[in-house]
């Protein structure tokens, strides 16, 4: 699986992330202006993305309360990826979100989760 996979789209930017645990770095199918800018792949095992994911929300300022409902309202988007489309929209404001109260390093996991469960390598079910 692709670490990234663009399919019938135009003008997409991927810049300044790191992905880890993909057989494939990316994979493009009928697309204009796809533009890959100081980006890092390896092949490192995508749950260390959780793990690394976790463990940022953990040693953040956050209270301990709020690092729970930080992490759980994640894992709970993660869980639903059934409508790709509301999907990304609630991605981008989660990801936001993440990077005001927790840091950039935390983001960057966090988008390395939500690629590795679309595609296939993580999945999470919510309770």
């Amino acid at each position: 699986m692709p670490a990234i996979r663009a399919t019938n789209s135009k003008n997409i930017t991927v810049n300044n992330c790191t992905f880890r645990g993909f057989n494939t770095d990316i994979v493009i199918e009928n697309c204009e202006g796809f533009v890959s800018i100081n980006n890092s792949f390896s092949k490192d095992d995508p749950r260390n993305a959780l793990n690394s994911f976790l463990k940022e929300i953990k040693d953040s300022d956050l209270d301990s309360d709020h690092k729970k409902e930080l992490f759980k309202e994640a894992m709970d988007l993660l869980a639903n990826t059934k409508s790709i489309n509301n999907f990304k929209a609630k991605e981008k404001s989660l990801a936001l979100k993440i990077g005001q109260y927790v840091g950039n390093k935390a983001v960057d996991f966090f988008v390395q989760l939500t690629s590795a469960v679309l595609a296939g390598y993580i999945v999470i079910k919510s309770k």
